[in-house]
This record gives C-alpha cells, sequence and structure tokens, in this order.
C-alpha cells in the first residue's frame, strides 16, 4: 500500500494523534498557527475540485435535502440558541462559546470529513458553500440584539462579508482553474494525490488550532474541563438531534450528513470575525471545540463499520 493510501485510510486515527500532538507541544500549534486560513482555503479548494458535477447536477435538480438542510443549520439552530442566551442560559464564556457555536456555519473540513466517513460528499459542499455565504445575516442580528453580552460589530453585516465571499469565493475560483487544467482525466489519476493532500491539510489543522489550549490547561484544570465538556456536549447534541431530525425524511447517509455538519461548526471563521468582540474565553472555547471535531470521526467510522457491514466498502 502506497504512503498517500496509508495515510487516507488512517485519516480519523491520525486526526486524533494530531490534536494530541497541537495540545501537548504548543511550539508546533503556535509555529503552525498564521497559516489555518491558507490552509482551510486549500481544504475547501480541494473538495470542490473533488465534487462529482453530474451529483451536483442531481442535488439541484432536486433541492430538497439541501434546503431543508440550509434550514437546520441558518435558522432552526441559531434560533433556538438566541432563545436560549434571551433567557439567560448561555451567559458567561462557555455559553458564549456555545452560541456562537450555534451560529457558526458547518465547517469548511466538512466536506472532508464527509468523504472519509463515506457519507453524501455532494450535500456537505453545497450546504457548507451556501451556509458561509448567508450565515453572516443571522450573525449581524443575534450580535445586534446584544445576546451573549457581545459588542455590536463594527460596521454591521457589510464588515463581515469581504472576509466571508474571501474565503469561499476564492477556494471556488481556484477550484475551477484546478479542474480545467487537470481536466476530467487529470481528476481521475490525481483522485488519491487529492484526497491525501486533504487529509495532510486536516492533520495540519487539528495542531495548529490547538494553540493556546496547553495554556488553558496549565491555567487550571477545572476552567479547561468546562470548556472540552461544553465543547464535547455541543457537538455530540448537535449531530445526534440533527441526525434523528433527518432520518425522518431522509436516508441513513444524508440523515448522517447533515449530524455531521450540524455537530461540527466553524469556529475558526467565527474567531477570524470576532476578535476583540466576544469575550476572552471564546479564543479558548474555539481551541477546545476543535478536539471533538478532529477525534469523534474516529469513533464514527468505528459505529459504521459496526452498525453498517456495507458501510465499510465506502470508507
Amino acid at each position: 500500500m502506497s504512503l498517500l493510501a496509508r495515510l487516507t485510510r488512517h485519516s480519523t486515527g491520525a486526526m486524533a494523534a494530531a490534536v494530541t500532538i497541537g495540545v501537548v507541544w504548543p511550539a508546533a500549534a503556535r509555529t503552525f498557527q498564521p497559516l489555518i486560513q491558507p490552509a482551510v482555503l486549500l481544504l475547501l479548494t480541494g473538495s470542490l475540485m473533488r465534487i462529482d458535477l453530474e451529483a451536483l447536477r442531481q442535488a439541484l435538480r432536486h433541492p430538497a435535502a439541501a434546503l431543508a438542510g440550509l434550514f437546520w443549520v441558518l435558522v432552526a439552530g441559531p434560533a433556538l440558541a438566541a432563545l436560549a442566551a434571551a433567557a439567560g442560559w448561555l451567559n458567561g464564556g462557555v455559553g458564549e462559546g456555545v452560541l456562537l457555536n450555534a451560529l457558526a456555519p458547518p465547517l469548511m473540513a466538512a466536506p472532508a470529513l464527509a468523504l472519509i466517513l463515506g457519507l453524501d460528499f455532494t450535500l456537505a459542499v453545497v450546504v457548507t458553500v451556501v451556509s458561509s455565504l448567508l450565515f453572516p445575516i443571522g450573525l449581524a442580528v443575534t450580535v445586534g440584539l446584544g445576546l451573549g453580552g457581545m459588542a455590536a460589530i463594527p460596521g454591521g453585516v457589510l464588515a463581515i462579508l469581504p472576509r466571508v465571499l474571501l474565503m469561499v469565493g476564492l477556494p471556488l475560483a481556484l477550484a475551477v482553474v484546478g479542474r480545467t487544467l487537470l481536466g476530467t482525466g487529470g481528476l481521475v489519476r490525481h483522485r488519491q494525490a487529492i484526497d491525501a493532500a486533504q487529509v495532510a491539510l486536516l492533520l495540519f489543522l487539528a495542531v495548529a488550532l490547538m494553540d493556546g489550549a496547553n495554556g488553558v490547561f496549565r491555567a487550571g484544570t477545572g476552567r479547561a474541563m468546562g470548556l472540552l465538556a461544553a465543547a464535547f456536549l455541543f457537538n455530540l447534541l448537535g449531530q445526534i438531534a440533527t441526525t434523528l431530525a433527518f432520518r425522518l425524511r431522509w436516508d441513513s447517509r444524508r440523515a448522517l450528513t447533515m449530524g455531521l455538519m450540524g455537530g461540527n461548526r466553524n469556529m475558526g471563521l467565527m474567531l477570524g470575525i470576532l476578535t476583540g468582540l466576544a469575550g476572552p474565553d471564546f479564543a479558548a472555547y474555539v481551541a477546545f471545540a476543535q478536539i471533538p471535531i478532529y477525534t469523534l470521526p474516529a469513533v464514527s467510522k468505528f459505529l459504521l463499520r459496526h452498525y453498517f457491514p456495507d458501510w465499510g466498502s465506502r470508507i
């Protein structure tokens, strides 16, 4: 088995190991931290290059699942979190982190994770890209209402849009160029290399996003464990509730894909937008929110193989 194939095959275990490295070796996380944004851009670029255009056309012809996913991510989840914040249930640093987690779009790496787990890659791409473009509206409304105790966003929603358009528009443009240069045959020949590059970028991000986590552990295990528990609780509840809701109407594969996006949100993007506006605990929460993102796929992969024996051919 080639190195590229080994990297892809053992990706979920490698991601969990990378998170551990980022926590116990803070110098590595600190060194990689400035390169997080370029890595996220390249990750989405690779996902867009990997998308099956025919599957995308089918998804657009029958958009019910994607529209329901967008409603869940952009409206239902944020509305429930906003109601909880208005009731005073999400105050303090951890509460603020949970509120912003609910407002964030799915992780930019969600399509790559869906590919690794054998889920609906096309649905993951559509919901991730569209919701990333639209989520600033809900964020601006929530912050404008003063929920979670955050300061107003200077310039309002228009101040956020250029950054969001860059994070989505640039990968889209790069993917179009890459697909044009490689052609259909080239994409097929280099498919394994693209997949391995996606996994490598995920490992890099898993280390880099742990910047600051080690310091929180050193400052006091009580605060660290509180942040970690909140991050795992939100992720697990988001995945389980979303999967169960979508399983009422759609097959297991699409329901699990939406569950993946329901629990794994793009907190890195929120951190970039809200630096200086959210409280001091928010950056720490963002770091701890990455731990379930990069460790739970190993558990998901095991469960899928155990309860769905035919799933092994997909992952």
